[in-house]
């Protein structure tokens, strides 16, 4: 009689616990659902999807942070040895709309 009562305690609590592990596994099958569509919408950006560039974030541009535009190892400015051009210094005006000078 006792092994009865153990043999049908052991049947409930499998039962039970075959019941718990269907629902788990339910769970677990709609949390992986879920990460799979918050992973989908994390990696769009600009060039995937309706979302304007300026939507992407800093993190989209490069390393760097800046613009796609790589240094070309100059220094901003003139450069040594180049002429450059520009205006003579000391034009004289000759004359205004409408007025001369003499």
């Amino acid at each position: 009689m006792a092994e009865e009562a153990r043999s049908e305690e052991g049947d409930a609590r499998i039962a039970a616990l075959e019941a718990q592990n269907a629902a788990l596994v339910e769970q677990v099958a709609k949390l992986t659902a879920r990460i799979d569509q918050l992973l989908e919408l994390l990696g769009r950006n600009s060039k995937n999807s309706h979302k304007p560039p300026s939507s992407d974030g800093p993190a989209s541009r490069g390393p760097s942070g800046g613009s796609g535009k790589s240094k070309s190892g100059r220094k901003a400015g003139g450069q040594k040895g180049h002429k450059g051009s520009h205006r003579e210094f000391g034009l004289a005006v000759l004359s205004i709309k409408g007025h001369s000078f003499s």
